[in-house]
């Protein structure tokens, strides 16, 4: 039997490894390989053309953001884990307090920060489902857009019961 405390712990560690891992990836998706990014999205453009040159910039931003959220799961990951491992404090974990207890709304706040960031992915794409023969840029039921829609959804629940996990272990 698994207290409820530490199951909710790993829940919330489990969405926390899940958003590093995600926006991680964005940023790297957006951010780094724009171009080859561009070009994956919209196959039915050809490489060099005009119109994926376009999107290059409006990537990038996207990366940036992907960036910032991968940074602040990284930093509650660690004060998560902080709990869990006794060892001797590094200059880092000085500069980020990692030995202050977490107040449960902080917490709670980067869970439905992060909820919504990924439930407005994937409600941002529904309307693409049936792709460029219904007029949309790309089609969320197929290839690398699928597997980001999916992805998307999978993040939004978990992170959303994460921060219901915050919310129930409250006394």
């Amino acid at each position: 039997h698994i207290p409820p405390s530490m199951a909710f712990r790993a829940l919330q560690t489990v969405a926390l490894l899940f958003n590093l891992g995600w926006f991680g990836s964005g940023y790297w998706f957006f951010s780094l390989i724009t171009e080859k990014a561009a070009y994956s999205l919209r196959r039915d453009i050809p490489r060099g053309d005009r119109r994926l040159q376009l999107v290059v910039p409006t990537m990038k931003f996207l990366g940036g953001f992907n960036l910032a959220f991968c940074l602040l799961s990284a930093i509650k990951l660690l004060r998560h884990l902080h709990t869990f491992l006794s060892r001797r404090k590094t200059k880092l974990e000085n500069r980020i307090a990692l030995d202050q207890p977490s107040d449960g709304k902080s917490d709670l706040d980067t869970f439905i920060a992060s909820a919504v960031a990924h439930a407005t992915q994937f409600l941002f794409n529904v309307p693409h489902i049936g792709g460029i023969k219904t007029g949309a840029p790309w089609d969320v039921l197929k290839g690398q857009m699928f597997f980001i829609f999916t992805m998307d959804f999978l993040g939004a629940v978990l992170n959303s019961a994460a921060g219901l996990a915050v919310i129930s272990s409250k006394p």
